[in-house]
């Protein structure tokens, strides 16, 4: 099934089955899981980081496991699907009367299920502060019809799984839900698959003397969040004449606001490109607008993201980074840009920090730690 899902991306369907090349073995004794997703980028849910993380890492980590595991658009549902599965995870799902029908099928033949979400899209209060909003894409009135349905959502569900602790107290103030927080954590296979040939870049890169500083914007939203850094970029790129800018996503910049030849502009790349980008960077920038509740509720993944890799991340201190406030190099601390570069300039402290950023996030930011988490909270294996 999941096969036939992503065969609208057959470059981006290779290399996740070359992440699962080892294979699993299932026993028709154990669990079935189903993972229903309605979040796609250009109706291809594969080019999607949300459902990547949320619904395709826990597949393949639960066939690691020994489980049958898949995964299926929520349009794609059907009665014939559900026969073949025991537990339900919905992500992100899109309320009509198709989610009615499958949610009440469920549980009419005693079944588990639970929903899940990776963003504040269920708030109608929260919802002006969100991407689409600050995009402008999308009208007002539209936006909260949109939030008020994801809050229909959430109600036809009893368990609640969410990224961040924030989404967890803003899950609580809408009713009585069984919740738990499942982090985002990177795919394992993933990394083995793309580690060495990253390292290697890198180091011919450092051996070069080239420092490129990466900001990745998975959205037109983030230029809010982007200025607090313009200034102290500005003068690191005038006392650093080594240093260049990589952008990569959308955002909007004012022409001279940098030196043209010193910034360097991709557009948006699929997730599993990201080790192409991450191998030409020497430290990554994560900054975010936290006076927006949407924002205080992100997940930290751009942390571990560069983390895996070894890469420093400059970021804010959200609620979730607060996890790894002793890895990240926090804006609000130590805001002085400048001083931050020169420190990490530093070829012994780099290389140090660097080894101690990866050791962490390999051991403490897998996914594979989550699956179990969400395994456990579908009730293990009882």
């Amino acid at each position: 099934m999941l096969e036939g899902v992503l065969a609208a991306a057959e470059s981006q369907r290779k290399a996740i089955d070359s992440m699962d090349s080892a294979g699993s073995s299932c026993s028709s004794e154990k669990w079935r899981y189903l993972f229903v997703t309605s979040a796609w980028r250009d109706g291809n849910p594969i080019l999607d980081a949300s459902t990547l993380y949320r619904c395709i890492f826990h597949v393949l980590n639960l066939r690691k496991m020994g489980f049958k595991a898949d995964f299926v658009t929520q349009r794609e549902l059907t009665a014939d699907i559900i026969r073949n599965y025991d537990r339900f995870l919905f992500h992100r799902p899109a309320y009509n009367d198709h989610l009615k029908w499958a949610v009440s099928h469920i549980y009419r033949s005693g079944k588990q299920m639970c929903c899940d979400y990776d963003d504040l899209i269920f708030d109608e209060m929260a919802i002006m502060s969100s991407p689409r909003r600050k995009s402008g894409a999308t009208p007002a009135a539209n936006l909260f019809t949109d939030a008020i349905g994801n809050q229909r959502a959430l109600h036809l569900f009893s368990d609640v799984v969410l990224s961040t602790h924030p989404l967890l107290d803003a899950v609580h103030n809408l009713g009585s839900f069984r919740a738990k927080v499942i982090h985002n954590g990177y795919y394992p296979g993933w990394l083995e698959h793309s580690a060495a040939a990253v390292a290697e870049r890198r180091a011919n890169l450092h051996a070069q003397g080239v420092k490129i500083i990466s900001y990745f914007s998975g959205s037109a939203s983030h230029d809010v969040d982007f200025e607090q850094l313009i200034g102290p970029l500005q003068r690191v790129m005038q006392q650093y004449s080594d240093v260049k800018l990589q952008i990569v996503g959308p955002l909007t910049l004012s022409d001279g606001c940098f030196p043209a030849n010193r910034v360097i502009k991709k557009g948006l790349v699929p997730y599993l490109s990201l080790p192409d980008i991450k191998a030409t960077t020497w430290m990554s920038l994560a900054p975010l607008n936290l006076h927006s509740a949407f924002n205080r509720s992100k997940s930290a993944l751009k942390f571990f993201e560069s983390g895996i890799f070894g890469i420093p991340c400059i970021a804010s201190l959200s609620p979730d980074m607060l996890r790894f406030k002793d890895y990240v190099v926090p804006i609000e601390k130590q805001f002085d840009l400048p001083a931050i570069v020169e420190r990490f300039s530093d070829p012994q402290f780099y290389k140090s920090e660097s080894e101690r950023i990866r050791h962490f996030s390999i051991a403490e930011c897998s996914s594979l730690r989550q699956t179990e988490e969400l395994h456990g909270f579908f009730g293990g294996d009882r």
